[in-house]
């Protein structure tokens, strides 16, 4: 489906009915086909939700500087466009996370949850380096392999992750932190510092709390896509 925002065209497909409302943000590179393996798995529970953004998939590139609070505010609009009601379950994958968490904080009464699939903390790449550890960054070449969106995110990096430091507290709302931990190529040292920042920001609320999958990288959606799914259905249960 398709709808006009004062922001432009965004492409976004949904499914099912009732509330709360599951909202899915990808991460860097990624559009709204990465959450196939979960999306329709939902759809008889509750009504379903996720879209490209700019540059991704049926989603015309902007020119603007491509950080979390334009997103945040470009999400917002397009899901009132789409006559789509708040309290939402904010589900955000990687930097789709980051995403979400800034959503939540800037628009508290609007989310009913957040879940953070393998998402990183705001101060996980200084603490990162801080350790030595490797490939704390994606690497450059695979750009190459991303939609040209990707950059721009990408480089906007650093004024999102300021934009949360500034921002409201984290709300008291139901949060889980899913946690893929089969990372080889990124070392012990690297796994050290992300499982250590990744049970904090499971501390970010009082309902949070920390699932980890140790034999799934970094797509636990594809790895393990049940462990993603039953967090969502928990999630809207207990909400209801």
């Amino acid at each position: 489906e398709r709808v006009m925002t004062p922001w432009g065209e965004r492409a976004f497909v949904q499914a099912g009915v009732g509330t709360p409302v599951m909202v899915f943000e990808a991460g860097l590179g990624d559009g709204k086909n990465v959450w196939a393996g979960v999306f329709n798995r939902l759809s008889n529970m509750t009504r379903v939700f996720a879209y490209d953004r700019a540059g991704y998939g049926g989603s015309p590139a902007r020119n603007d500087v491509r950080s979390g609070t334009q997103i945040v505010e470009e999400l917002r609009g397009l899901l009132q466009a789409a006559g789509i009601q708040a309290p939402y379950v904010l589900v955000g994958h990687s930097l789709g996370g980051t995403y979400v968490e800034l959503f939540a904080r800037t628009y508290p009464h609007d989310v009913a949850g957040v879940i953070l699939v393998d998402s990183r903390h705001v101060d996980f790449t200084q603490r990162c380096k801080a350790s030595g550890a490797l490939a704390c960054e994606p690497p450059a070449f695979l750009f190459s392999l991303m939609p040209g969106a990707a950059r721009p995110e990408f480089e906007a990096v650093s004024v999102t992750l300021q934009q949360i430091r500034e921002s409201r507290p984290f709300p008291p709302i139901p949060l889980v932190v899913l946690t893929g931990m089969n990372k080889l190529v990124e070392g012990p040292t690297f796994n050290q510092v992300w499982l250590e920042t990744q049970k904090e920001l499971a501390r970010l609320s009082p309902l949070g709390r920390h699932e980890i999958c140790t034999r799934c990288g970094h797509y636990i959606q594809r790895d393990q896509p049940d462990l993603v799914t039953n967090a969502i259905r928990e999630m809207i249960s207990e909400w209801r």
